[in-house]
């Protein structure tokens, strides 16, 4: 898909959900692409077919805005150079959050949040997740499974597992 493209089928989203959604922002050097509003809720987004074309300075440049607006700058993208995007996984490019189509339709139309953060570990081959133990903490003991029962197909290391 195309990157216009993707910019269209984001703001027709984001209008299905109630946003006033400005026009594409066109003018140089450009940090996010479109300005969506819904009441209170202020969001700046960059559309990006591959999410490793975002780099520091815009990222930068748009967790600044986002400060002075009260906005939440975020990055929808399809792809990494090395693989899909994954749906209700929220990725981190230069501390900016960086979702796929899929979650920012469940995110601002269906009103469901992301269920995984994921940020680059120290190889590329590699990433990190980190998921709120509250839900399954009271299962766990009932069950006899543990933490570590759990981790263990994923294989990681002891220091993962306890953080």
């Amino acid at each position: 898909m195309s990157r216009t493209a993707l910019i269209e089928n984001v703001t027709a989203m984001l209008q299905d959900a109630g946003f006033l959604v400005s026009e594409r922002c066109a003018i140089r050097p450009k940090s996010f692409d479109v300005a969506a509003r819904r009441g209170e809720e202020l969001v700046l987004l960059k559309v990006l077919g591959n999410v490793d074309a975002f780099d520091a300075a815009t990222g930068q440049e748009m967790r600044r805005l986002g400060e002075y607006l009260s906005a939440t700058p975020m990055v929808v993208g399809m792809r990494t150079r090395d693989e899909e995007l994954k749906p209700e996984v929220v990725y981190f490019r230069h501390g900016v959050p960086a979702i796929h189509p899929d979650t920012a339709f469940d995110l601002f139309v269906e009103d469901v949040p992301p269920l995984i953060y994921a940020a680059p570990a120290a190889s590329t081959s590699t990433s990190t997740a980190s998921c709120s133990p509250r839900p399954v903490r009271p299962r766990t003991g009932a069950s006899g499974s543990s933490p570590r029962s759990w981790a263990s197909p994923a294989a990681p290391s002891r220091s993962t597992r306890t953080g």
